[in-house]
């Protein structure tokens, strides 16, 4: 039995996992999962860039406009670095699906991918 400060997690804890491999495109919105979820943890390696990126969520089923739609979730991908966040007792939920970008950019701004933009993996753990 858990007590009060400790947190059960649910049967279906990690039945999902969604492998991203990001591109280089002029369409750059990845929907990820087509239906409401909750994510554990997110880990996302950017070793194979010299330069911070930003990893955008979106939680909708209507359309992302890169530049204009604004993230649910902003998390930034230090360079040369795999990043790991967790969040065990406190998902991240997502009311309607689960769709993503990579940018060079925080906030709603993005910019064009560059030559010297390496492929993104990011790993998402969590339940449907």
């Amino acid at each position: 039995m858990a007590t009060s400060n400790e947190y059960v997690l649910p049967a279906t804890f990690l039945t999902r996992k969604w492998e991203i491999q990001s591109v280089e495109t002029q369409n750059p919105v990845i929907e990820a999962n087509a239906a409401a979820c909750d994510i554990f943890q997110i880990v996302a390696d950017n070793t194979a860039n010299g330069f911070q990126l930003y990893l955008k969520v979106y939680d909708t089923s209507g359309t992302v406009t890169v530049g204009t739609t604004q993230p649910d979730f902003i998390f930034p991908l230090p360079a040369g670095e795999t990043i790991d966040y967790s969040f065990v007792g406190h998902p991240m939920t997502l009311n309607t699906r689960l769709k993503l970008v990579i940018s060079k950019e925080a906030g709603t701004a993005n910019a064009t991918p560059s030559a010297t933009w390496q492929a993104v993996s990011v790993t998402f753990y969590g339940t449907e």
